[in-house]
Formats: C-alpha cells, sequence, structure tokens
C-alpha cells in the first residue's frame, strides 16, 4: 500500500473517531468492513489474523457486547507499535486487551446487556495491510441463562443497523464444515445485500472440511452467487493458542497446508490470510473513493443544522431570562409550527423534544 492509500485510510479512520465522538457515527453512511459471524465460527481468530497481533477478548458466550472498530495503520516509519483505544494510548496489547475486555463488561451490565454504541481500537504497525473493520457482536440464536429471552433478536438488530449502511463491505464468516446454506452470517448479509454485490464469504477451518465438494460450489458460483467472492482460512485453533502457536506460525501453517491441497489449486487466489487482508484492503479503498467526497457536505450540512437549533435555544434562554414569558409562549408555538411543517419535507420534531419540561421544571 502506498502514502496516498494509508492517507486515504487514514482520513476515512479520522472521520470515524470525529463522528463517534459526536454521536453521528451511524448518521454518516461512510465506507466500512463489517464482520459478522455466528459465535464459535472463528471471526475473533480471522480479525486477529489479519490484524496480525492477539488482543481480542475471548471467553465462553457472548463476549463481543458492541461494535469494536478495529483501525489498522500501517507507517513503515515507526518503530514500535501505537496502540489507542477511543483515543487513548495504550502501552501494551495486554492492556489494550482488558480495557477492551472492561467496555464490554460495563455494556453487559447495562439494561439490554449489549449496546450498539462501539469502541474504537487504533493500531498502527510498521509492515502488512492498512484496513478498517468492525467486529460485531457474535450471532445467536439461544438465550443463555440470565439472559433476556430477547437477547438473540438484540444482538441482530444491532448488526442489521450496521450493515443497511450501502457504503460498507459485508465480511460473513462461516465455518467450512458448517453448509452454506445454514450459515446465519450468510443469512443476515443477504437480507439487506439480496443481490450479493457488496458481501465477501469467508470460509473458516477449511482443515476440518469433510466433504470439500459442498465448498467448491460456493467457490464457483453455484450455491450463493457473492459478486466479491468467497475465501478460505485456516486459523490457529484452541488447541493451538494453548500449545503456543504465534500468529506468524499460524500463518505459515496455513500457507504450507493450502500448497499441498490440490483439491482447491484452481482457487489458490482465494485462499489465506494473506489473499483475504489485500482484497479487503483493495475493495474499501475503491469505496472510500468512491464515497468520501460526499462525505464532507453531509457533515457540513449537519453542522448547519446544529448551528440553527442552538440559535433558536438561545432566543428561548434570552426571552426567559428576561421574564417576557408571553413571547417565549409565542416562540415555542412558532418553533412548533416550523417543526411539525419540517415533518412534511422529511425532517423530524426531535429537536423540540424535551423544551418544555426542561423550561416548566427551571422555572419551578
Amino acid at each position: 500500500m502506498d502514502s496516498t492509500q494509508t492517507a486515504e485510510l487514514q482520513t476515512l479512520c479520522t472521520i470515524q473517531s470525529t463522528l463517534s465522538n459526536a454521536g453521528l457515527d451511524r448518521k454518516i453512511t461512510q465506507p466500512n468492513v463489517i464482520v459478522l459471524g455466528a459465535q464459535s465460527s472463528g471471526k475473533s481468530s480471522v480479525l486477529e489474523h489479519i490484524i496480525g497481533r492477539e488482543f481480542l477478548p475471548r471467553g465462553q458466550g457472548i463476549v463481543t457486547r458492541r461494535p469494536v472498530i478495529i483501525q489498522k495503520i500501517v507507517d513503515p516509519n515507526i518503530s514500535k507499535d501505537q496502540l489507542s483505544i477511543n483515543d487513548t494510548p495504550v502501552n501494551s496489547y495486554e492492556r489494550l486487551g482488558q480495557m477492551l475486555f472492561e467496555s464490554m463488561e460495563q455494556a453487559a451490565r447495562s439494561g439490554d446487556g449489549i449496546t450498539p454504541e462501539p469502541v474504537i481500537v487504533k493500531v498502527v504497525l510498521n509492515t502488512g495491510v492498512s484496513l478498517s473493520l468492525i467486529d460485531m457482536p457474535g450471532l445467536t440464536k439461544i438465550a443463555l441463562k440470565g439472559q433476556s429471552p430477547e437477547f438473540p433478536q438484540l444482538i441482530e438488530n444491532i448488526c442489521r443497523s450496521y450493515i443497511q449502511n450501502p457504503n460498507s463491505i459485508l465480511l460473513a464468516v462461516s465455518p467450512a464444515n458448517v453448509d452454506v446454506a445454514n450459515s446465519d452470517a450468510l443469512h443476515l448479509a443477504r437480507q439487506v445485500d439480496r443481490t450479493g454485490d457488496r458481501t465477501i464469504g469467508v470460509f473458516t477451518k477449511m482443515d476440518l472440511i469433510e466433504d470439500p465438494n459442498t465448498i467448491r460450489k460456493a467457490f464457483e458460483g453455484r450455491a450463493y452467487t457473492l459478486k466479491l467472492g468467497y475465501f478460505g482460512v485456516v486459523c490457529r485453533s484452541k488447541k493451538d493458542m494453548n500449545n503456543g502457536v504465534t500468529l506468524d506460525q499460524a500463518l505459515a501453517k496455513e500457507a504450507s497446508f493450502f500448497a499441498k491441497d490440490s483439491f482447491f489449486r484452481d482457487f489458490s487466489s482465494n485462499l489465506g490470510i494473506k489473499n483475504l487482508s489485500q482484497r479487503l484492503s483493495f475493495h474499501l479503498l475503491a469505496k472510500i473513493r468512491e464515497t468520501l467526497p460526499f462525505v464532507k457536505p453531509s457533515v457540513q450540512n449537519m453542522i448547519t443544522q446544529k448551528q440553527a437549533y442552538a440559535k433558536n435555544f438561545q432566543k428561548i434562554s434570552d426571552l426567559y431570562n428576561t421574564g417576557s414569558h408571553h413571547a417565549l409562549i409565542v416562540s415555542l408555538v412558532t418553533m412548533f409550527t416550523n417543526s411539525f411543517q419540517g415533518v412534511f419535507q422529511g425532517g423530524t420534531l426531535k429537536n423540540m423534544k424535551g423544551i418544555l419540561p426542561k423550561l416548566t421544571k427551571s422555572k419551578k
């Protein structure tokens, strides 16, 4: 990736952070790679192999309780990895993982036990491929003990709210030893991307395939056609991690496995984490170049609207402080009328929410 491409991705990451801090991250359809997968599909392993570092929390049941925006930036000029979470610098991957786990625990203690509000992790490395991905909570069909019966639906709703972004690329992760027709990730992706134009299918655990012909059908487009295609990967198993197998060793093991497997030789460019990372970067950069020119005017329009609301609120405050209650009431009615008229032009009444209760409470 050249310096121009890196700068483009850094611009996207800056926009992501700024909009997230302002609570506007899902109101602007910025380009993203959104990672979907059921529990135990190997989604976390795929992400760590793509990033090339180990820091994602692991455990039983639902671990990812909120979306995690992972920004991987490659800067060949640095000598040491630079880490941060929500713009707060972190001095080690162990500490990063701990802080990420704490943010999940905080979400777990909330009313629903899960939240759509993201946490942003930034990792600056001196090698690899720059990418920005959003790790979504794992899809599940059954609520565990202590969870609300609606918990699986809450997860699906949060995932759907993100993947509806037409500028997003969907990375649907499924185990290769499960039939494509039963893939929860592909099923959800298909609901918003019916023609498969912006979905990439990823098969994990390729070394555990019982019938290679099932996967071959997908690669050849005879199962469920995806314009961006399918990829097969082999990541570290739990046994590998317990035995201390590093990510670099796992990548070497994966390359060796596919080199010996003649069955998928015709699809060699769609095998392995390295090829997947490069293809993701290519498609993400294409989306960035296509959409970023439209982001600035969208943000500016929102700023103009907020400034107009602030002016109106200031007028109300001035009237209230001078004791001109008749003028205040007239002003409120006028604002409400204007807002109501705005509904017929595609607007909302949100700017009026809570004005009267706050003023009444203040008066008392």
